[in-house]
């Protein structure tokens, strides 16, 4: 696995913690549908469990959608839940107001990003080993870019390619590809790294060189390696690798 010369990370899960980022974002998006709607309290916690949170652990539930599944499916499941309640209510209105709740985030600074074990000492040790790095996350560019500056990775990161960037969402391999492409490097040449057996398989559908576990958010080790050339606890087990 020496050969890898552009390293590819998805973002939650891989570099940030997934559950605390998507509890507090979830609960935000809730919060601006009640309003702009006079919702219940009672709905508006409907709304985050829909999305995919388990209220009581503030952690997400598997399947998501919320961290396995790409934007707009969120968005669907949204307008579904408040269609059980009589709410009627399209989906390009509710994709609008989610991107609202981007723009107050982002003008805030008003994420909840706490940076997992070894991630930021791995993407360090690529970058000092001449190794391209690039990330390719189902969120959107802007959020994701302010977000590796909070994690003091925004400096080794060549390229970020997110879910806005892209007509295909994962598991289509468009956004991996475009990374590669961005950063010159093939993908066969090239590692993708996640916490989901979803991204794996994008990788994998996009002849990525080599895919890599990581144990750190939503699936199990042994999920994984179903999947994956390498499945670790940790990224900085694999320094010295790539």
């Amino acid at each position: 696995m020496a050969h890898w010369t552009h390293v590819c990370f998805d973002k939650d899960g891989t570099l940030m913690d997934v559950h605390s980022y998507w509890a507090h974002t979830c609960e935000l998006r809730a919060g601006y549908v009640r309003r702009r709607l006079s919702l219940t309290r009672e709905i508006e916690q409907a709304l985050v469990e829909a999305m995919g949170i388990n209220s009581s652990s503030r952690r997400i539930r598997a399947g998501g959608p919320v961290g396995y599944q790409p934007r707009e499916v969120v968005v669907r499941t949204v307008v579904n839940c408040l269609s059980d309640y009589g709410v009627s209510i399209d989906t390009d209105t509710m994709a609008g107001w989610f991107r609202e709740v981007d723009g107050q985030q982002q003008a805030a600074d008003d994420f909840v990003v706490n940076s997992l074990p070894g991630a930021r000492e791995y993407v360090a040790h690529l970058c000092a080993a001449g190794v391209s790095v690039s990330v390719f996350t189902s969120d959107r560019k802007e959020n994701a870019t302010r977000i590796l500056e909070r994690l003091g990775m925004a400096a080794w990161v060549t390229t970020v390619v997110g879910g806005g960037c892209v007509r295909c969402p994962k598991p289509d391999p468009e956004g991996f590809l475009a990374a590669c492409t961005s950063v010159g490097i093939s993908p066969e040449f090239s590692a993708y790294v996640s916490d989901t057996v979803l991204d794996l398989r994008m990788a994998r559908a996009g002849h990525a060189g080599a895919t890599i576990g990581v144990t750190t958010g939503l699936d199990s080790r042994a999920d994984l390696a179903g999947f994956a050339d390498r499945v670790c606890d940790r990224l900085d087990e694999l320094i010295g690798e790539a």
